[in-house]
């Protein structure tokens, strides 16, 4: 519910409120409160309030709520509308049963969630016959008081009425529900057959009389499975908690019907609301809702466990609708109430709602309508004689004159429908129809009896040797302990029983994710399962460390050699060498094999950066201020470095194709006047691993790291980047393309010395968010990005929300450790004392659990991420300046990953220039992915994306044609669980659909593809007209005349061949450079295309 806090100065009174166990007082959560007088002026003037009506207005003391919420009952004061003062005597009740399912239904399927409602029963102190039944939220209340046999209700006031937020009002069931003067039920002379297959059901004996039911026989408990559809959602707006708290409401005052009545508790075992239009339920008359409600239940959801089931609509049914006699029945245990559920003053309509559901409910536990015929055939009633005569016989044995019986009518009875409507229904069932209901419970095999009440409240805490939980005694007598139970799935029916205590904190030594839950325990039985409590706890387990080169200090992850294992990069500021340690699959290491990058290396990373197939390496050295480049030989081995110079000591490497021309760009941390950024170069098109001069972009003080990351989310890569603070650049281009360049810096207050960064999704509402270690301030700095509706603007916080790790955090990556789909982050901290690692484990709101931490070797300095060992999990690598060496941590709770590529289908085409979104599937604990293209169908790949969070990238196609595309998605954090398009799809070069009107304009070559290619390369090419002589060749660079076409025989227009490879007489090319000469008399054009290995 809305919060509803007073903004005015409301006087208190000094209400009682005392435990039922012990004697307390606090201040009441309900004070009298001065009336909104034009409001109610404008609802008696409207009709919708009685002129004979009074109404007490309450404030709502919110402290006071909140500490009578958090008991088991008391004594509730409650300021009555005629100025007297109820004192409700409060027991707590759960109306939801243990471990009941609570669910919303979008179109992306069921979702769980604990919906925050706290119900109490009870009577007024001294009052005969009285009964309440509450249900508290955190902010206010919903429920019904009978009183001297009339019925008060208790709702927040309407939100549009002034002052109507801070208000609630305790008023007369007045006949404020729009249904209750046209309800008519749907079981009728004309269903009842339908409805009643088996028909009426004998007489069974029973001590009791008509006149005098007494009800000996013990308490028996059904589940009821409640559906609530997309109509009654978004009558309360679309709140989910107004909707819930009503429902519950309603559910607590049935329950307290039946209680009472027929000694049977109806807990809500299942709650489901419907927030999409697109629900199963479709009909516009109970009698035809009735049957659909029943059969996608009993197609979609014959796995919900309960006695009865029943459907809630706020649609114009007409009524409500129930299948007789049908408790326990899988198929037709089945009811439909439509109610008005208004639940806010002047209109609310609880009491009339709770009437309906009880009605319809009753019929399901065998009960007919008072003016049914039935009775007098079961023995109840002598001939020609009816319950009550608000109605003619249903069957047509009795039509007397209709009138309201002097002690009014029952739960089901038409009285309703007679002068003064539901002021003329007591709420109870009649003791005829409690008789027969009653026999039918009795012989019901689904009912259970009351076990012990199940501990409240569980919650759970991480400790240093595992978990703790606790709670809260339910408050059965004869307990003799606790038994805890434990799975690693939610709502799993056959846990793992963990031990027993006499106590109410149990300790868990064993670390992982797992969902925990309690069982009273007494003598002879036990309670159903508490509510379940979720921890996240990983243990940080170390392989032995694997030597480096000297003091080392960066660290990148690969599979370098194309077997499937994790390998690892180092970089050794101490011996001006680059150690690569091919991994052997099971978390250990081949020795080192150290590659020259003279000039203290400072900063590495890996990337195909001549697209050639085999990953390269990127090294930034300080002594020399240089980075260079060692191609990869796809072994393992690597070619000697080629040295571009930076006039820049590097300390970090972010790559990415900034200007969108193919060929993977650099942007390089260190300068002293902000950022450089190098254009990859290309040939003929093509990547060729090297790089143009650098260009310093301003950030006015010296960077430390960067990444990039579209977070403005227009297509367009943007750089982040620490220096004296956060700094965010974003880059510059239009539609979605970039060009290369990047905006002014924007400054965000980060901790002292901010070095690493990270970027990820942290508290999961679409937008890219940032992380900052202050190695200077032992925190992690966290920037929350900022947007609407999933979408980022691309800023942030001016100031960043500190979170605590170890001494001196330099190293930081986005992990999801635990595998609960919650980015983590895992931190190095440098510290020569503390010598630990950090593990933050995410709540998904942004913040963080408290920091693990674990021992870690002198100078933990920079941190990487793979699979090492191949378990699916993600571990991590932590590099040790102090020590030379690097630390394998292996991921403690481990669990598979999987992705799915599903956009770009085999078959598509997409079209250069255009923006096309790549999509793909994943698993919960994939919280980013690499994102790659092929053009020769999956031998050869280029990095589109990096480190992408969500699902869909969306990419501006460029560069080469080809018909044998493919995408792939890679695991950041698991980079051997790999996903990649099923079927090849084509990329037309935009060139290709370039068809000028003018004849001569438009002869040329329009698109060569792939580029570069591996055996098989196609030619679009246009002809202003056909029958003329033409020829399309193949030239090598000596030029050699390869390959030869004759086009004497193609028509005009644009057409595309097949010049090498399948479909083509050519043989095989040799690796290199070739051009594809398009030539007719007098015109010649011509593409170049280069061919590998």
């Amino acid at each position: 519910m809305k919060s509803r806090r007073l903004l005015v100065s409301l006087p208190l009174l000094a209400l009682a409120l005392s435990s039922l166990t012990a004697a307390a007082h606090a201040a009441s959560p309900f004070v009298r409160a001065a009336s909104p007088v034009r409001t109610v002026d404008a609802a008696l003037a409207t009709g919708l309030v009685p002129q004979r009506e009074t109404v007490a207005y309450l404030g709502v003391d919110e402290a006071a709520l909140a500490e009578f919420r958090s008991g088991d009952g008391g004594t509730l004061e409650l300021p009555a509308p005629d100025g007297s003062t109820l004192s409700l005597e409060l027991a707590r009740v759960d109306v939801l049963a243990p471990g009941a399912t609570i669910t919303f239904t979008d179109d992306a399927g069921s979702h769980a969630y604990t919906p925050d409602v706290v119900c109490f029963r009870g009577t007024i102190a001294g009052e005969s016959g009285s009964w309440a039944a509450l249900t508290l939220t955190a902010d206010g209340a919903l429920g019904v008081i009978e009183t001297h046999g009339e019925q008060l209700q208790l709702a927040p006031v309407a939100a549009s009425i002034a002052g109507g937020r801070a208000l609630h009002a305790l008023s007369p069931a007045t006949n404020l529900a729009s249904a209750a003067s046209t309800f008519t039920c749907g079981v009728n002379e004309s269903t009842e057959a339908e409805l009643d297959p088996a028909g009426p059901q004998p007489r069974l004996p029973r001590a009791a009389t008509p006149n005098g039911v007494q009800i000996d026989a013990p308490r028996k408990v059904f589940a009821i499975a409640v559906d609530c559809d997309y109509e009654l959602y978004t009558t309360f707006s679309s709140n989910l908690a107004n909707a819930t708290a009503y429902v519950v409401s309603l559910m607590n005052v049935v329950s307290l019907i039946y209680e009472r009545d027929l000694e049977a508790t109806l807990n809500v075992s299942y709650l489901n609301f419907w927030s999409t239009v697109s629900d199963p339920y479709t009909q516009s008359t109970t009698g035809t809702q009735l049957p659909e409600f029943r059969n996608w239940w009993n197609s979609n959801r014959s796995f919900v466990p309960r006695s009865l089931a029943t459907l809630l609509s706020a649609r114009p049914l007409g009524g409500g609708i129930a299948y007789i006699n049908q408790l326990c029945s899988g198929s037709l245990g089945y009811s439909v109430s439509a109610i008005d559920a208004a639940y806010s003053y002047p209109t609310n309509t609880s009491t009339w709602d709770a009437t309906v559901v009880a009605h319809e409910l009753g019929h399901n536990f065998g009960s007919y309508h008072t003016h049914s015929c039935n009775w007098q055939s079961l023995g109840y009633l002598p001939t020609n004689a009816l319950i009550d005569s608000c109605q003619a016989g249903e069957e047509g044995c009795i039509a007397p004159t209709l009138h309201v019986p002097p002690d009014k009518g029952t739960i089901m009875s038409y009285c309703h429908l007679l002068a003064g409507g539901q002021t003329n229904i007591r709420l109870d069932f009649h003791p005829i129809c409690i008789d027969y209901m009653r026999a039918r419970i009795n012989a019901a095999g689904c009912a259970t009896t009351p076990a012990p009440l199940p501990p409240r409240t569980p919650s759970i805490a991480a400790i240093a040797t595992g978990a703790r939980v606790s709670w809260v005694a339910g408050g059965s007598t004869g307990v003799t302990g606790y038994s805890v139970w434990r799975s690693r799935t939610m709502l799993d029916a056959a846990p793992q029983y963990r031990g027993f205590t006499t106590g109410l904190t149990f300790d868990d030594t064993e670390m992982g994710t797992f969902y925990y839950k309690v069982r009273t325990v007494r003598a002879a039985d036990s309670s159903s399962f508490s509510a379940e409590v979720k921890l996240n706890l990983c243990p940080l387990a170390s392989s032995p460390n694997v030597s480096t080169g000297s003091a080392p200090i960066a660290t990148a992850t690969a599979d370098l050699d194309h077997d499937g294992d994790a390998d690892l990069v180092v970089a050794n500021s101490g011996s001006t060498t680059v150690s690569v340690l091919r991994g052997n699959g099971n978390g250990t290491f081949a020795a080192g094999v150290a590659y020259a990058a003279a000039g203290t290396p400072a900063c590495v990373a890996i990337s195909d950066v001549d697209l050639d197939g085999d990953p390269d390496l990127l090294v930034g050295t300080q002594a020399d201020s240089a980075l260079w480049v060692l191609r990869g030989n796809g072994d393992g081995t690597f070619a000697a470095g080629v040295r571009t110079p930076l006039n820049a000591q590097p300390s970090g490497i972010a790559i990415a194709d900034f200007d969108e021309d193919g060929a993977d760009d650099l942007a390089i941390a260190g300068s002293l006047g902000g950022l450089l950024t190098l254009r990859g170069h290309t040939t003929a098109g093509v990547p060729d691993g090297t790089f143009e001069a650098p260009v310093v972009v301003p950030v006015s003080a010296q960077t430390r790291q960067v990444i990039v990351g579209d977070f403005n989310e227009d297509g367009i890569w943007d750089l982040a980047t620490t220096a004296s603070g956060l700094k965010v650049l974003l880059g510059q281009g239009s539609g979605g393309v970039g060009d290369g360049t990047f905006g002014a810096a924007a400054s965000y207050n980060a901790g002292g010395t901010p070095w690493d960064l990270a970027s990820a999704d942290f508290n999961l509402d679409g937008i890219a968010d940032l992380a900052v270690a202050n190695s200077g301030a032992s925190s992690v700095s966290m920037f929350l990005g900022a947007g609407s509706g999933g979408v980022g603007n691309g800023t942030f916080p001016v100031s960043g929300t500190s979170v605590s790790v170890n001494s001196n955090p330099r190293g930081l990556v986005v992990t999801d450790w635990n595998g609960d789909g919650v980015p983590d982050l895992a931190v190095a901290n440098s510290s020569t004392t503390a010598k630990t690692m950090s593990m933050l484990t995410g709540k998904g709101d942004g913040t963080f659990n408290a920091a693990v931490t674990s021992a870690a070797n002198t100078k933990a300095w920079a941190i990487a991420l793979g699979d090492f060992n191949g378990d699916g999990g993600a571990d991590l690598a932590v590099v040790n300046n102090g020590t030379n060496t690097a630390t394998i941590w292996r991921a403690g709770c481990g669990s598979a990953a999987a992705l799915g590529v599903t956009t770009p289908a085999g078959g598509d085409t997409w079209i250069a220039t255009q923006q096309r979104t790549i999509v793909w599937t994943r698993t919960a604990n994939v919280t980013h992915a690499h994102v790659e293209l092929s053009r020769d169908g999956g031998t050869t790949w280029q990095r589109l994306a990096s480190h992408v969070p969500g699902t869909a990238w969306t990419w501006t196609v460029t560069g080469a044609g080809t018909s044998t595309a493919r995408v792939r998605v890679i695991d950041a954090a698991r980079q051997q669980v790999i996903a990649q398009s099923a079927a090849d799809f084509t990329i037309v070069p935009a060139s290709a659909l370039a068809v000028e009107d003018d004849a001569a304009a438009r002869f040329g070559v329009r698109g060569v593809w792939p580029n570069p290619a591996r055996g098989a390369i196609s030619v679009t090419f246009a002809l202003p007209q056909g029958g003329a002589h033409a020829t399309l060749e193949l030239i090598d660079l000596a030029g050699r005349r390869v390959v030869s076409r004759d086009l004497s025989a193609l028509g005009a227009g644009v057409h595309t061949l097949p010049l090498a490879g399948p479909g083509a007489a050519s043989g095989a090319l040799r690796p290199g450079m070739y051009v594809v000469r398009l030539a007719r008399p007098g015109q010649v054009s011509s593409a170049k295309v280069a061919v590998l290995r």
